[in-house]
C-alpha cells in the first residue's frame, strides 16, 4: 500500500513500496499521477498531499511513463510489460483493453493535444487511436536503437522521439515521415524529450549529463548545452510560459534552467536519496514534480525555487 507523508522539512512527499519512474500533473493541476516499479499507477490529490483512492493494476511489470489527456479524464500508461493502457481517473478503472504490439518494453507515453492519438516509445514509435484502440497506421521506424521519450508538439502535428541511437527525431503525424534530418549533437543516450508550449523548441535529456535546446525548424541546436549536473539527466520538462526547464539527473537533484541564457535559475533541487527520473510542471507552472529511485515523488513551489525549498 503507498502513503503520503509530510516530511520534517515541509515536502509533500508522495511514497511508494517500489522506485517512482514517471509523473505528470493532470490539466487543473489538482493531480499528480505516478508510475512505479511495482506495476501500479497512482493519483494524488496535491492539497492535501494523499491518494485519490486505490492505485490503477492491471499491468504485470513496472510502469515507466505516464500521462494525461487534456480534458483530465484518462491517464495513458506505458510499462515494461509490453503494453500502453488506458485509464479512467474518476472510476480507476480501465478504459478497454491494453494497446498491444510492441514486443519489448514500452518506456514513454504521450498524449495528442486533441486526446484522440496517444504516442508509445519502444524500439520504435506507435501511434494509437485511442478510441479504437488500434494503431495509426505502422510505426514511426529510424532510430537504430531503444527510443526512451516522446512528446506531442501543442498544435499535435509533430512527435519528438528520444533515443539510444543519441538523437531526437521529429515526425509528421499525417505523413508518419520524418520531418528533417535527425537532430544530432549529444554524445551518449538521449532518454528526455519535450516541446515548448508554442512548438518552436524541443528540450531533450541525455546520459552525456547535459540538457540540449533545439530549434524545431532548422533542426539546430539553440545556444551552448546546459551544463551542471554531474550524472545522466534522465527527464525534461517546459513550464507553461516556456522560459523555464526542468531536468531529472541521476545525480539526484533537479534543475530548474532559464531559456533565454541557458543559466541555472537558483541552486539545484535536493532532497531526493537516489536517482531522479522524471520531472513535470504544474499548468500554472508554480510547482514541478519529480519520481524518484528513492520510492518517493515530491512536489517544490517554484516561489521559492530559488531557494530550493520543498513546497509545503
Amino acid at each position: 500500500m503507498l502513503r503520503s507523508e509530510h516530511r520534517a522539512e515541509h515536502a509533500i512527499v508522495f511514497v511508494s513500496h517500489r522506485m517512482v519512474f514517471g509523473v505528470a500533473f493532470s490539466p487543473d493541476g489538482r493531480t499528480v499521477a505516478s508510475a512505479s516499479a511495482d506495476r501500479t499507477v497512482r493519483l494524488w490529490d496535491v492539497r492535501p498531499g494523499r491518494p485519490r483512492g486505490v492505485p490503477l493494476t492491471g499491468h504485470t511489470n513496472a510502469v515507466l511513463g505516464v500521462a494525461f489527456s487534456r480534458d483530465g479524464r484518462t491517464v495513458a500508461s506505458a510499462s515494461e510489460d509490453r503494453t500502453v493502457r488506458l485509464w479512467d481517473v474518476r472510476s480507476g478503472r480501465p478504459r478497454g483493453v491494453p494497446l498491444t504490439g510492441h514486443t519489448s518494453t514500452v518506456y514513454g507515453v504521450a498524449f495528442s493535444p486533441d486526446g484522440r492519438t496517444v504516442a508509445s516509445a519502444n524500439r520504435t514509435v506507435r501511434l494509437w487511436d485511442v478510441r479504437s484502440r488500434r494503431p495509426r497506421g505502422g510505426s514511426l521506424t529510424g532510430h537504430t536503437s531503444t527510443v526512451y521519450g516522446v512528446a506531442f508538439s501543442s498544435d499535435g502535428r509533430t512527435v519528438a522521439s528520444a533515443s539510444e541511437d543519441r538523437t531526437v527525431r521529429l515526425w509528421d503525424v499525417w505523413s508518419r515521415r520524418p520531418r528533417g534530418e535527425p537532430l544530432t549533437g549529444h554524445i551518449s543516450t538521449v532518454y528526455g524529450v519535450a516541446f515548448s508550449p508554442d512548438g518552436r523548441t524541443v528540450a531533450s535529456a541525455s546520459a552525456d549529463r547535459t540538457v540540449r535546446l533545439w530549434d524545431v525548424r532548422s533542426g539546430r541546436p539553440r545556444g551552448v548545452p546546459l551544463t551542471g549536473h554531474t550524472n545522466a539527466v534522465l527527464g525534461v520538462a517546459f513550464s507553461r510560459d516556456g522560459r523555464t526547464v526542468a531536468s531529472a539527473s541521476e545525480d539526484r537533484t533537479v534543475r530548474l534552467w532559464d531559456v533565454r541564457s541557458g543559466r541555472p535559475r537558483g541552486r539545484p533541487l535536493t532532497g531526493h536519496t537516489s536517482t531522479v527520473y522524471g520531472v513535470a510542471f504544474s499548468p500554472d507552472g508554480r510547482t514541478v514534480a519529480s519520481a524518484s529511485n528513492d520510492r518517493t515523488s515530491r512536489l517544490w513551489d517554484r516561489a521559492v525555487l530559488c531557494g530550493a525549498i520543498p513546497r509545503s
